[in-house]
């Protein structure tokens, strides 16, 4: 009996560890045919929770054989700076009977300032769906891996549960009354990276939107993107490596009463990031500073530096036809175009007008808005367009322009609109855009335009001879309505040109003549700008150098006409056209044409070129006489104008005149007799002596004859 005792407790220890050996080997192990869930995708939105607000359930499974089971939150905090994160037994539940469980003081209810929150999701397997360790968790936009080997997933319930631990996790400032961060707007980020210079850093919060009161711009960066590449900052600014590329990223501080979202993370949160004008979502962002400081990863940005070499630098930028003499009720317009039109290595992006008004603080900020981009402007609320220009407000006028590819701005360039430069402070170069602000601001008002009649242009060089270059002296009156800008020279059908501004010629060196060829026509133009409230019509009459000229009426640009009809630029081509020849001196002169320094000018057609004192003439050629050779009394030879009056011929030393010069044949030439006399004096007396002896005595000799004869 005792034997039998003892083997029936043997067979019992048996039974018991295999039991136990049971107990920790899941029960999908022995199951034939077990269903396990490859993939599991859990999406969730995280609302802009604020102190005061209760917690919602939000997650939901779109992608695996299972469902939310419940969500929870629970409150953590830190002992001492720096230590590790621990709860504080205080949860929230989606489960109303595991927040029913929870003792009163150890419920969430509501998010408190101050205090730090973490959350949680709990998954449920679909019937006859388990989880193994190689099922692959999505959370949000991420991938988090295997659910057996990431330390934020947990596998429980006999594998039909899925704890995903702390996706995200909110800290909420001690001060409820700051606002969350949800939009980045910057832009002119310097794109150019040329390995000859030190990165240029011009990026900035778009100073026209939210932001520009919500951040400060702190810094920026561009990262080699290599294995230890090296990284350029705006605080210590380097050379780009030739060949290299790099991405680009930049830092922002938010300004007092101001955090940034954790979405900035990529927490799946929607949070808008916009650059240069156009919103991306790849970026990824890092927080510090209890969420004021947010460094953005561009991961679009990418650069490669160049050495220099392949780039055109484009340097000084002249803009024209801007329309500043709007009245109340016109509708603002793009009349903007480059004053070089052949000019191909950059163009006009879109003119921009804003409406101003004075703040509180004395600040004159912008509340609407207007962009020639039709996309940029509906883009923008109805009640913040410019529809129409109102009587008694302020308006700001700014241009953006863009360089075509494989061209850049130089640093140094400068910008002039309507013919006035403006202020390099208000110009903002990224390399490849110029953003120029603040042109000009105008307050509309009804205008009563006055026509310009007469356009004058005075001291114009108008008469050259081959091989000349261009030379520009023409001035308008003092105090007219209307304002000189250059004058040109064309020929070639207006193919080839000479400017009197270097503007146009330093630009397009290919469509230049440098100097006046023989055979050729050119044509004379001219352009001027009119006076605020004055305006050229067709028939305005054009004066140069105190002549009348006709001119291409069809040479008005239709884009700069004004709503009374006239026209803000006379930019045309005139009547006046010269063929140039190989004479020194090509002028006609009247009548009353003086030769002296002081008055030759007066009757020469060319005696605009300079004022009456700069015509003085100088003496050359002039040759002494010898015993042998004849000398010259030398030409008298205008300084300006290069009128020439011949000199005379010296006669040789000890030659006379001819006693008895020989009659001119009829039919021969007859040179033209010499208004002077240069014979000699003492011999003119001999013969008359001699000749008045002889009729003497003839008449004595006669008389005594004839007293003889008597």
């Amino acid at each position: 009996m005792e034997n039998q005792k003892r083997h029936s407790r043997k067979l019992l220890s048996i039974l018991l560890v295999l039991c136990m050996a049971l107990t920790i080997v899941p029960i999908t192990a022995f199951a034939a045919g077990v269903n396990y869930i490859d993939k599991i995708s859990v999406t969730y939105t995280a609302p802009n929770y604020k102190a005061g607000d209760a917690p919602q359930a939000v997650a939901s499974v779109t992608e695996g054989e299972c469902s939310v089971a419940y969500e929870y939150w629970r409150e953590i905090e830190q002992k001492t700076e720096g230590s590790v994160w621990t709860g504080t037994g205080r949860y929230w539940y989606s489960d109303s009977s595991k927040m029913a469980s929870l003792a009163a003081d150890k419920q969430i209810t509501q998010f408190e300032a101050g205090h730090h929150y973490s959350y949680n999701i709990v998954l449920k397997t679909n019937s006859g769906y388990f989880i193994s360790d190689d099922t692959i968790v999505s959370v949000g936009d991420y991938e988090w891996g295997k659910a057996g080997s990431d330390t934020n997933l947990e596998i429980k319930e006999m594998s039909t549960e899925l704890r995903i631990y702390s996706p995200y996790s909110i800290d909420l400032p001690a001060a409820s009354t700051d606002e969350v961060i949800t939009t980045v707007d910057i832009g002119n980020v310097w794109k150019n990276l040329d390995a000859s210079q030190p990165v240029a850093f011009t990026a900035e919060v778009n100073p026209n939107s939210e932001c520009a009161n919500q951040m400060t711009l702190t810094d920026e960066y561009w990262q080699q993107v290599a294995i230890d590449g090296s990284r350029i900052a705006k605080s210590n600014p380097q050379k780009p490596i030739a060949g290299e590329t790099y991405s680009y990223a930049v830092k922002l501080t938010a300004k007092d009463g101001y955090y940034f979202h954790d979405g900035f993370k990529g927490s799946g949160v929607e949070c808008d990031v916009i650059c240069d004008g156009s919103t991306t979502t790849a970026f990824s962002g890092t927080l510090s500073d209890d969420r004021k400081q947010l460094t953005l990863w561009f991961n679009n940005i990418k650069v490669t530096a160049t050495d220099g070499s392949s780039q055109d630098s484009i340097g000084d930028v002249d803009i024209e036809g801007v329309t500043f003499n709007y009245e109340p009720g016109d509708a603002p317009k793009a009349t903007a175009y480059k004053c070089d039109p052949w000019d191909e290595q950059y163009d006009i992006e879109y003119e921009y007008w804003e409406e101003m008004e004075t703040n509180k603080n004395g600040e004159s900020v912008p509340v609407k808005y207007w962009y020639s981009d039709e996309s940029k402007n509906n883009a923008l609320a109805e009640d913040q367009k410019i529809t129409t220009f109102e009587e008694g407000k302020t308006y700001m006028y700014s241009i953006s322009l863009k360089a075509r590819e494989g061209n850049t701005f130089a640093t140094n360039g400068k910008v002039m609109v309507n013919g006035t430069n403006v202020n390099s402070a208000n110009v903002t170069n990224t390399g490849t855009g110029l953003f120029v602000v603040a042109v000009r601001t105008i307050k509309p008002e009804t205008l009563q335009w006055q026509n310009i009649s007469v356009v004058e242009i005075n001291n114009a060089t108008i008469s050259f001879k081959v091989g000349d270059k261009p030379v520009f002296t023409g001035k308008a009156p003092e105090n007219v309505p209307y304002i000189y800008q250059s004058e040109f020279w064309s020929t070639d059908g207006g193919k080839k040109y000479y400017y009197a501004a270097d503007f146009w010629n330093d630009n397009n060196p290919d469509d230049l003549f440098t100097e006046f060829e023989s055979g050729k026509t050119y044509t004379y133009g001219i352009y001027f700008k009119a006076a605020e409230g004055y305006c050229f019509t067709v028939d305005t009459k054009l004066k140069i150098n105190g002549k009348y000229y006709d001119y291409d009426t069809t040479d008005y640009d239709p884009m700069l006409q004004y709503p009374n009809g006239g026209y803000a630029t006379m930019w045309v081509d005139t009547g006046l056209t010269i063929t140039p020849t190989t004479s020194s001196h090509t002028h006609s002169y009247g009548t009353d044409w003086k030769s002296d320094a002081d008055n030759h000018w007066h009757e020469c057609s060319c005696g605009s070129i300079a004022d009456k004192a700069a015509h003085d003439m100088e003496t050359k050629n002039a040759k002494d006489a010898t015993a042998t050779e004849k000398g010259y009394t030398g030409d008298k030879v205008c300084k300006v104008c290069g009128y020439t009056v011949k000199g005379e011929e010296i006669p040789a030393v000890g030659t006379t005149k001819p006693a008895n010069p020989t009659k001119p044949d009829e039919n021969k030439d007859v040179t033209s007799p010499q208004t002077g006399d240069n014979s000699n004096l003492a011999l003119w007396f001999a013969v008359l002596f001699v000749s008045f002896g002889g009729v003497v005595g003839c008449t004595v000799y006669g008389r005594r004859r004839k007293l003889n004869k008597r």
